[in-house]
């Protein structure tokens, strides 16, 4: 049996997580970033297409004998930003993930909630968690949600300089719409010792703070979906 497995959307998003769910004592869940590209050739674009992908894969295994035992799924809720081809946000994520549920018969809960959401099937299968980064409520990415939990003057006055930097860059090559916080975040992990230091080593070393909001929220949804 493969166990819990919690989705997520790619691979710089792995390590992160691991730090999470080590925190919450859930050392025995596996993660999966995304599927590999040349084991499914019909998957294209972002690492939400591979992860709505994966999940279609992993629901329809909870019906087999010696499916998954529990499953959940993180994502970004990414932006509104009134074009077609990109205009996502919160509702727009988590309505994709939910109608990939409801068409398998599985419910939503009957109230939504900002501490994630937990979706239950009639039938005896094992429920599935869901949580659109960063607070289940608000458009934005992993990046907001880790710029919130950093604690120490120093680090938060490294990250507001970060924040200065990006704002004043003379040429943006990536989209402001999309991507600012997703800039600050690497310009601020690239003035720490070491340059790039990995988010879970951010975590483990203190500078991110797993106590506070939205993290504390997000804690008590893993353990609600995988204990």
């Amino acid at each position: 049996m493969p166990g819990k497995i919690l989705l997520v959307e790619g691979p710089e998003d792995r390590e992160f997580f691991f730090a999470a769910l080590k925190y919450s004592g859930l050392g025995n869940v596996q993660i999966e970033p995304k599927i590999p590209r040349e084991s499914h050739p019909d998957v294209r674009g972002n690492g939400v297409d591979n992860l709505l992908t994966a999940l279609e894969l992993q629901v329809k295994k909870l019906f087999e004998e010696d499916g998954p035992e529990a499953l959940g799924i993180v994502l970004d809720a990414d932006h509104s930003t009134g074009n077609p081809s990109c205009d996502f946000g919160f509702t727009v994520r988590r309505n994709q993930v939910a109608d990939i549920l409801t068409s398998h018969g599985w419910h939503p809960a009957l109230s939504a909630s900002s501490k994630g959401e937990i979706f239950s099937n009639p039938n005896g299968l094992p429920p599935i968690g869901l949580w659109v980064m960063p607070d289940h409520q608000s458009d934005g990415m992993l990046e907001d949600f880790v710029a919130s939990l950093v604690i120490g003057h120093d680090q938060q006055t490294l990250l507001i300089h970060a924040q200065s930097t990006v704002s004043n860059l003379p040429t943006k090559l990536f989209d402001p719409v999309l991507h600012t916080t997703k800039a600050n975040v690497a310009t601020w992990r690239a003035w720490q010792k070491p340059p790039g230091t990995p988010l879970n080593r951010l975590v483990e070393n203190g500078i991110l703070d797993l106590s506070l909001n939205p993290a504390s929220d997000f804690t008590d949804w893993l353990k609600a979906t995988f204990l």
